[in-house]
């Protein structure tokens, strides 16, 4: 057992003989330390994986409290539900499931990127109408292949400040993620290669995958501590991989960061094999709280993770220029970057990003974007919990955006998501965020939103759609 697994059981066994009741306020962070021998980080850790089964609460600036809803005993399994065949039929529906979420411009629960108001718009294009001007005068301006020094420099303190030493030289500026993730599979899986994927996970993911006519094995990621080190070495010793693709910080949908034994043992596996990975890191800055961010690329003493990032979830998809963070794969990255022309790095968004950084504090904008979506997403949670069918499973991120919802086993989401598109609420369905499209009785939900009147009555519309669904 883990030691952040001890302290789970010690918190949980404290709750169960009515030691800490509910309301009841938990032994800080220093103070379980002290108890226990452990390392603060460890019971980081384990307090956070409580709070995302929902039996604790942190409350900013307060401490950590036993919730007085304390989670159905049920829990979200430990094992997969068992792959299917791929069914193109039903691929067909998916497909045709977010032609109408378009169409009908759709943009709650299924949206793709944190809520509008969390961003500074106005601001933002303001920059961005004063860079164009510049532009206008200068229509022939061309920046570097790169990205910019200063942009560059920008992105190295961030990540230093979360314990990766990267210096500028390391960084590679791309047009969005999406770019930098298709930079990565060409220089590191190739043609024909094999790619580790977790499951569920980001579904964009899967067309870049496809349209290279990767192989692609899933490996399950569990809403607790993400992806199991030992189901990865057994994949690992018994395929020929040439790259794992995954989000342990923060994850889409499960909103889980995986605990740092299990990232450094990810890292250790990998490096054993001379697997590299892609760390697909756009939402790692959304974590609730100020807790130090956790990331593979945190361990990489090998440098074997290209670590994928981006503006797009604290700044907007308008401004979502994505970087690549790698030494070793650098040169290889920049020939596929040249042969690659929707790479180019626009000059405008770029200009105008760096406006921002120098006339604005980024870490103030995002303790204000964290508090903001930590309190939007307990309370949709809470009122999820409320309005759902008995026995519902409600994953409670410790990051992101997203929670993974586990209904009753005959529930059919893909059904209940097409139901929904008349009630004007989009709902992604569990088999969107799977190779196999696995999950038939799962959804994943975009819970950034306002919680005002008019998406407290989705959110319950919602709820009585589960129950009806439901059997």
């Amino acid at each position: 057992m883990y030691r952040y697994e001890q302290v789970v059981h010690k918190v949980n066994k404290l709750i169960a003989s009515g030691i800490l009741k509910p309301g009841e306020r938990l032994p800080s962070v220093r103070e379980m330390s002290h108890q226990t021998g452990f390392s603060t980080v460890t019971i980081q850790n384990a307090y956070a994986i409580l709070e995302s089964e929902g039996v604790i609460l942190a409350r900013p600036r307060s401490g950590y409290y036993v919730d007085n809803n304390p989670p159905n005993s049920d829990t979200f399994q430990l094992e997969p539900e068992p792959q299917q065949e791929r069914s193109e039929t039903q691929l067909r529906q998916l497909y045709s499931l977010q032609r109408l979420w378009h169409e009908a411009q759709l943009d709650t629960f299924g949206h793709m990127h944190i809520s509008d108001d969390l961003i500074p718009r106005e601001e933002m294009m303001s920059h961005m109408m004063r860079r164009l001007r510049d532009l206008k005068r200068h229509p022939s301006a061309i920046g570097s292949v790169v990205g910019s020094l200063e942009l560059r420099e920008i992105i190295s303190r961030m990540a230093i400040r979360r314990g990766q030493f990267v210096r500028p030289s390391e960084i590679m500026v791309t047009s969005s993620a999406q770019a930098a993730l298709n930079l990565c599979l060409d220089t590191a899986a190739g043609s024909g290669g094999t790619v580790i994927v977790e499951s569920p996970s980001y579904f964009p993911f899967f067309g870049a995958l496809r349209r290279r006519r990767l192989n692609v094995i899933e490996i399950y990621s569990h809403p607790k501590n993400g992806m199991d080190p030992n189901q990865l070495k057994h994949l690992l010793d018994n395929n020929d991989v040439s790259t794992l693709l995954t989000i342990p910080t923060n994850h889409f949908p499960t909103g889980i960061t995986c605990p740092d034994e299990i990232q450094k043992s990810i890292v250790n596996l990998c490096a054993s094999k001379k697997v590299p990975i892609i760390e697909y890191d756009i939402f790692g800055e959304l974590t609730y709280g100020i807790a130090l961010e956790s990331s593979l690329k945190r361990y990489d003493v090998h440098d074997i993770v290209l670590q994928i990032g981006s503006f797009a979830e604290t700044l907007g998809p308008q401004y979502g220029l994505g970087w690549i963070i790698n030494r070793r794969y650098k040169d290889q990255i920049a020939e596929q970057y040249f042969l690659d022309e929707t790479a180019n790095v626009n000059v405008a968004v770029e200009a105008a990003l760096l406006d921002f950084f120098s006339r604005r504090s980024f870490d103030r904008h995002l303790r204000a974007l964290r508090e903001a979506l930590a309190k939007r997403m307990q309370t949709s949670v809470g009122i999820l919990r409320n309005v759902a069918p008995a026995g519902c499973m409600i994953s409670q991120p410790s990051g992101g955006f997203m929670s993974w919802i586990r209904v009753s086993p005959d529930f059919d989401a893909l059904k209940a998501a097409f139901l929904a598109v008349s009630a004007g609420i989009s709902i992604p369905p569990g088999p969107l965020f799977s190779v196999t499209q696995s999950y038939k009785n799962f959804i994943g939900l975009n819970l950034s939103f306002p919680t005002d009147d008019a998406n407290k009555k989705r959110l319950e519309q919602l709820g009585a759609l589960l129950k009806e669904q439901s059997f």
